[in-house]
């Protein structure tokens, strides 16, 4: 049976009892009967010593576990801060952050902190780490207009650990 293009085909890879690798090519223009022959011949294959490497799916990459960063949580809405990649930088983001490939929308908070944002300050900058984030601020004062934040806290007066803390007290989601 010869063909200009097969109309179906598959390729196995294998490595033989001595430990050379190997590869074929099963082609038909019927289906079943391709998958048939393939399974019959696999079949054959380790029966004779040699092995077959797990299934590959092209386009699809494993899933890592979930990297969660210790110590912190999101300052716009209080869950957890995850690391994720992007061009093989780490990056931080919330946990509730979502992306729909099928819709192309996003859902979720919208947290985000770039590499380049993780880099330490140059000695030129001023690090002031008892003041309040602008993120930390935003919500609190949502918080406030909400009604989930008692009036009775001054939002001006807070250091970034006390705000922090009042969000993860008063969060209601």
């Amino acid at each position: 049976m010869t063909f200009n293009e097969a109309p179906f085909s598959i390729n196995i890879q294998f490595t033989t009892p001595r430990g050379f690798p190997g590869q074929g090519t099963f082609r038909s223009d019927d289906w079943d009967k391709l998958l048939e022959s393939y399974l019959e011949k696999e079949r054959n294959l380790v029966e004779k010593g040699f092995q077959v490497p797990p299934l590959k799916v092209f386009g699809l990459k494993p899933q890592k576990p979930i990297e969660y960063v210790e110590g912190r949580v999101c300052p716009k809405c209080g869950s957890k801060l995850v690391y994720f990649e992007v061009k093989g930088k780490k990056n931080i983001k919330c946990f509730t952050s979502r992306y729909d490939w099928k819709t192309k929308t996003t859902s979720g908070c919208d947290y985000i902190e770039w590499s380049n944002s993780m880099e330490k300050p140059k000695e030129t900058e001023v690090d002031f780490p008892d003041m309040i984030t602008k993120a930390q601020e935003t919500l609190l004062n949502k918080m406030k207009t909400e009604g989930t934040l008692p009036d009775s806290i001054d939002i001006n007066s807070l250091s970034k650990n006390e705000a922090k803390e009042t969000i993860q007290k008063y969060k209601t989601w």
